[in-house]
């Protein structure tokens, strides 16, 4: 989802009273200026919801004492998830984007990745790369590549990095791998290697990981614990 096609005028203007003294038009001023200078389109909670890159099935292993408490996990993860570098999705890695990135001190990473990181072709894991993923499946300039996999990367015809070949390993495990299982997820699962930078441009290679193969559970395991901080949490305006 393009947060341009997010905008509130009414609540941009109210929370950038420097534009509403400009007298510009919201609209206008979010194309041209407001989304490169990361300026919100809308009430930050609305705005991680409709974007589509908060997955279900993480947020059952990262938060499930938030699901437990009755908390909705997008309002929790806005307000302090991400601040103890809990994981929205399993490709975006809250605290390796928060070290890799120049993220301005206060911001959602996850909003930081969607209003600037994707227009740098910033990655958001080492397990994804935007660049490469939308020239190879034809994105458009203003969707997004990490919602487009998360839509589709149980179809089994889409891979998360170049060195990945999803139909030739979907080919060797067809025995072991369910229907509904995301092949680079099962990769990660049974794999003693794991891919990562080896350079700033985006190109990743596989390097041997000594220790135990990783886990799938491991990526989503939380950091933190917050229950009781967003019970008290003020409701939002």
């Amino acid at each position: 989802t393009d947060p341009t096609r997010l905008l509130n005028p009414s609540w941009y203007l109210a929370n950038n009273p420097d534009v509403a003294n400009a007298g510009v038009d919201a609209v206008a001023h979010y194309i041209n200026w407001g989304r490169q200078e990361g300026r919100l389109p809308c009430h930050e909670i609305d705005l991680v919801q409709a974007l589509g890159l908060v997955d279900p099935s993480t947020i059952i292993f990262t938060m499930a004492d938030v699901i437990d408490a009755g908390i909705d996990p997008v309002e929790h993860f806005s307000n302090i998830g991400w601040r103890e570098r809990r994981r929205p999705n399993p490709y975006f890695d809250t605290g390796w984007y928060l070290d890799t990135h120049d993220v301005p001190a206060g911001m959602n990473p996850l909003l930081h990745y969607v209003l600037l990181g994707e227009l740098r072709d910033l990655a958001p894991s080492r397990h994804f790369d935007p660049a490469w993923y939308r020239k190879r499946y034809s994105i458009g300039p203003t969707d997004s590549p990490l919602a487009h996999y998360l839509k589709h990367r149980r179809t089994r015809k889409f891979s998360p990095l170049p060195t990945f070949d999803v139909a030739a390993y979907v080919k060797a495990h067809a025995e072991t791998l369910r229907r509904d299982r995301d092949p680079y997820a099962h990769f990660l699962a049974v794999s003693r290697f794991v891919p990562t930078f080896t350079s700033q441009a985006g190109r990743f290679a596989a390097q041997r990981n000594e220790k135990s193969p990783t886990r799938t559970q491991k990526l989503l395991t939380p950091v933190g614990r917050s229950v009781g901080a967003m019970r008290n949490h003020a409701q939002r305006p």
